[in-house]
Formats: C-alpha cells, sequence, structure tokens
C-alpha cells in the first residue's frame, strides 16, 4: 500500500532538553532511503531469485498511480528473495551501516493469502564475527503474526534482534556486532510459501526503507557576556527541530523560527542574545526520510 508522507509519533522522535555480485564497500549506507518504487527503473535495479528455478529476475513492476510496487508469483512452493546490492538505488541500501546511523529495516509486504504462507524473512549478506562473508537472516514472521492477507504494513527487522546462518543446515545464531554493520554487500526479504502450496501465489513489497536510530544529539551550550548559543550535530538520517518553551502557561514547545528540517553531517549553531527572560530550549529530532529516484 502506498503512503503519501512518513511522519513521525510520539514514538519515533526524541529530543534533547537544556536543563548479486558483491564487491568492495567503502561509504556508508544512506539512512532514511525510502524506495517507493516509483518508477520501472526502480523496479528494475531489483532482482528476484526464485529458490525452485535457481535462478534471478527482474520482479514485475506495478504502475498503478501511488500504488507503485514490485511483486512476483511463487511457482508452487518454491521459495521467493527479492534483493538489492550497490547497483541498487546507487548502493543507498549497502554498506556501513554502523555509519549511516541505521536501526532497522522497515518495509510494507503483500500477501495474497495466508493460508499459503508460512513466514517471511530479512536476509542480510554480510562478514560475521569469524571474518566470512555470508547471508545471514533475521527472526522470521510468520502467517500468525498477520491478521489478515493482503497489505502488512510497516514491518519491522531490527538491528538489535538475533541473525542466523546455516553450517550445513545447522543453524548458528549471533547478535550483530560492528563488524556485521560495517560491511553490509547485499540485503534481501524473502517470502516461504507453505510445503507442498499449488497456488502460485503473488508476493510483493513497497516503502522499504532503511530506518535511522532516532536518538538526540550532544548539545553544546556557552555564552558570552551578550549571546548564549547552542550547537549541535544531528545524526545521519535525522532532522532536527530547535524549539522553545513558552514562560507563560500554558507551557508548550514551539519551533524556533528559521531553526527547523536541520540536518548533517555539519555543526549547526544558534545563537541568541541574553536577555533577563528565562528560556527553556530543546532539540526535537525525527527521521528524514527521501524518496529514491532511480537515474
Amino acid at each position: 500500500m502506498k503512503v503519501g508522507t512518513r511522519g513521525f509519533s510520539g514514538a519515533r522522535w526524541l529530543a534533547g532538553i537544556i536543563f548479486v555480485t558483491f564487491g568492495t564497500l567503502a561509504e556508508a549506507a544512506v539512512s532514511a532511503a525510502w524506495e517507493q518504487f516509483p518508477t520501472k527503473k526502480n523496479a528494475d535495479e531489483w532482482l528476484v531469485y526464485d529458490w525452485g528455478r535457481e535462478d534471478y529476475y527482474l520482479p514485475s513492476w506495478d504502475s498503478t498511480a501511488d500504488q507503485e510496487h514490485i511483486w512476483f508469483y511463487h511457482d508452487g512452493d518454491a521459495v521467493l528473495e527479492f534483493s538489492a546490492d550497490q547497483v541498487t538505488a546507487d548502493g543507498a541500501y549497502v554498506g556501513d551501516f554502523v555509519a549511516a546511523n541505521v536501526d532497522s529495516i522497515t518495509v510494507d509486504l503483500f500477501i495474497e493469502d495466508l493460508d499459503e504462507f508460512e513466514k517471511v524473512d530479512c536476509g542480510i549478506f554480510t562478514k560475521g564475527p569469524d571474518g566470512v562473508k555470508r547471508w545471514y537472516y533475521s527472526v522470521p514472521y510468520t502467517w500468525a503474526d498477520f491478521s489478515a492477507e493482503g497489505w502488512q504494513e510497516f514491518v519491522r527487522f531490527g538491528m538489535e534482534e538475533t541473525w542466523t546462518h546455516f553450517d550445513d543446515a545447522e543453524p548458528v545464531t549471533i547478535l550483530a556486532d560492528e563488524q556485521f554493520l560495517r560491511s553490509v554487500e547485499g540485503v534481501a526479504i524473502t517470502f516461504f510459501p507453505v510445503e507442498g502450496s499449488t497456488l502460485n501465489m503473488r508476493v510483493g513489497m513497497d516503502n522499504f526503507v532503511l530506518e535511522p536510530k532516532v536518538t538526540p544529539p550532544r548539545l553544546d551550550v556557552s555564552h558570552t557576556a551578550s549571546d548564549f548559543r547552542i550547537a549541535f550535530t544531528p545524526a545521519p538520517g535525522l532532522s532536527a527541530d530547535l524549539q522553545r518553551m513558552t514562560t507563560t502557561a500554558p507551557f508548550t514547545w514551539s519551533d524556533v523560527p528559521g531553526q527547523t528540517f536541520i540536518t548533517g553531517p555539519g555543526r549547526h549553531v544558534f545563537t541568541t542574545p541574553l536577555s533577563s527572560s528565562v528560556g527553556i530550549f530543546r532539540v526535537a529530532v525525527f527521521p528524514d526520510y527521501f524518496p529514491v529516484i532511480a537515474e
């Protein structure tokens, strides 16, 4: 399901208050990059691997206005894996997840028939604690996690969760450390039908996002004989608003004029003359989502 905007809620912002070929990746991923599949070129930068046919395909693209997404049909009970690498979105979804401040992957998933669906997981191709590059898989969502077939919105795969690879069919589970998160070379969403399914079920995805970790910036506060200063740097993928509390009841926060939608990587400095009135400031931060457009 297409979402026109991605805003923020109380759970999505915090405030600092004063009082298939993988190469070597040198750059950070792009936190808050938002794939809406607005064009066929966007869709064609993704791949679908059919585990039954053991081959890669381009996903089908639904071009319905405001409902654009990619999809594919299962061949019976064959697993389908939608994947992105350094070619996809100019490498926005791979690279150094630590430097990019990545907290999780969220995505909208389409499942045609829950009776024919077993589970879905997220895969990351990266270097594990033993230094070996391989696919690691998240804790899956099963049919029991969804109440109805169709679109499942904001399905989240967190970097803080356990990740599993298979060594001769034996599962090996780890917690993501910095080495794991600094060398991501591929990401995937994998759909598993129930064993023996003959429906050739349709599945799809939309609104794929590398969600930033929403944390308040460190605030450096100083003053001179005449001025008060606040300096801070929003983390990657975040935007910040400087706000001031009103000094009379009802006490509310309001944006400081000209001090909204502040982003990094440069350091932002706000200066205001000292006065006899009391001022309480805070910096509210929230994800700075931006749509990915293939060029």
